[in-house]
């Protein structure tokens, strides 16, 4: 593959092998925090979570717009530009640590972390030639937050089922038939391609309890609109359905999981209230239904090119493995710690 080339050469080349080793395991770190931030910032703020981030990694994506002829798959995500620095002070911010530390660690500890974690950053993003320790202490501060990242992966997967909410609008209109539209689209699913739908919700762990008789305009809980069938789904075509366009439907999106081709799963943060996410449901209902394939190799094949795409689509990665197998480690696929 000419990315392994390219590595092979590079270490020809003279750039050390533990340099290549540190980027893949910081890779591995950042992203997994950007996600752990996306997700609990989402669930509380909803569409208003951008105002929590800094302003100065907002306006670094808008000045990136000049580059979109060449613009990477992230640059719809402003967590993406922000600095590692601004990342771990995000964080760390008083309002905001109480989101993260059940998917981290305790904060005194993580703080120390920070620091440790900043000084490798700093010499990997200079290209200076790396401490001897700088992969086993990166490697290791993985395995330190593998049980965080269980529990905030655990809550995602723990989806439970909306027979018994009985008041909430999204409910009546997707799962109860107050909207005779959804109801349509559901019935002509199942007949025309076996597709069956269905509607769950997970609580974040830093979620206040209480009753669940009505999730829209709660904080800390997602929806998890799930399409099921005999028939594959293309998600490329799926998230270039114009239809997503409309009303904004697509920013309404948290994040797109198929674990299978023949399943699709969209995230919808409760917190958006009823208005906004059960029209982007029904977005996502007709765009499922644009996307569906006969060929189970085709999808397949779209699947595994999506590095294009949006950071937000999950064919692969902890999203996907989440409440799996419990037996695997979430950053050492192939190895058991």
């Amino acid at each position: 593959m000419p990315a392994e080339v390219a590595l092979g050469r590079a270490v020809t080349g003279g750039v050390p092998a533990d340099a290549l080793a540190i980027y893949g395991r910081w890779w591995q770190l950042e992203t997994w925090l950007r996600l752990l931030v996306s997700l609990e910032l989402r669930a509380h703020y909803g569409h208003d979570w951008l105002n929590r981030i800094s302003n100065r990694a907002v306006d670094r994506a808008t000045r990136d717009e000049i580059n979109r002829y060449m613009a990477s798959p992230d640059a719809e995500d402003p967590l993406t530009y922000l600095d590692t620095g601004e990342l771990f002070a995000l964080i760390d911010s008083d309002d905001l640590w109480q989101l993260f530390e059940a998917g981290l660690l305790p904060r005194v500890r993580w703080r120390g972390a920070a620091d440790m974690l900043s000084a490798i950053r700093r010499r990997s993003a200079h290209c200076r030639r790396p401490h001897g320790d700088d992969l086993p202490r990166l490697e290791q501060m993985l395995r330190d937050l593998e049980p965080g990242a269980r529990v905030a992966l655990g809550a995602f997967a723990e989806q439970h089922r909306v027979w018994r909410i009985t008041g909430d609008p999204v409910v009546q209109a997707w799962v109860g038939g107050a909207d005779s539209g959804a109801a349509q689209l559901i019935d002509s699913a199942l007949r025309e391609h076996r597709i069956e739908f269905e509607l769950r919700w997970s609580q974040r762990p830093w979620a206040a309890g209480g009753s669940t008789d009505v999730l829209s305009g709660r904080q800390g809980f997602l929806w998890h609109a799930e399409w099921r069938g005999r028939v594959a789904f293309d998600v490329r075509r799926f998230w270039r359905d114009r239809g997503l366009d409309t009303d904004d439907h697509r920013a309404a999106i948290v994040r797109v999981v198929q674990k299978r081709s023949t399943d699709l799963s969209v995230i919808f943060a409760c917190v958006d209230g009823a208005d906004r996410v059960a029209p982007a449901i029904g977005a996502c209902f007709s765009a499922v239904l644009q996307a569906v394939v006969q060929s189970t190799d085709a999808t397949r094949a779209a699947r595994s090119a999506i590095s294009d795409l949006d950071s937000r689509i999950h064919t692969a990665g902890p999203l996907v493995s989440a409440g799996l197998d419990e037996s695997i480690p979430i950053f050492f696929a192939h190895e058991m710690v």
